[in-house]
């Protein structure tokens, strides 16, 4: 067992190593204090969109035209911005997968580009 923990332990280490930022998103971005201790004790960090519609609820309701607008409309050329969408999947918010491409439409055909927020992370330090 002590030698699968150390394998386990070095794994952990070179997986923060190649992603030394973990990121998260609270559900509703609400926080509760179990969170915030796991949070810490994790080293992530817990991080906000400024652009944000409540996606998945217009895919479901079959008005996912309504989504890439609202978002669009939110979205800061001059400091960038977070887009928060949910993640689509085959059998599970696909309509969410027509949103997310005019989106990401619209940011190009504004000259703006998409990056993870690692790759933000990289570019301020």
């Amino acid at each position: 067992n002590a030698h699968l923990f150390e394998l386990a332990s070095q794994s952990k280490q070179q997986h923060e190593a190649s992603c030394p930022t973990k990121w998260f998103r609270a559900p509703n971005g609400r926080m509760t204090k179990v969170m915030c201790d796991v949070v810490r004790e994790e080293g992530m960090i817990h991080v906000l969109g400024d652009c944000y519609c409540d996606d998945w609820a217009f895919a479901e309701a079959g008005n996912v035209k309504c989504v890439a607008p609202l978002m669009l409309k939110q979205v800061h050329s001059l400091g960038g911005s977070i887009a928060v969408f949910h993640m689509p999947e085959r059998g599970f918010r696909e309509a969410s997968f027509e949103a997310l491409k005019e989106f990401l439409e619209g940011i190009q055909e504004r000259n703006l580009q998409c990056i993870t927020l690692s790759e933000m992370e990289l570019k301020s330090s």
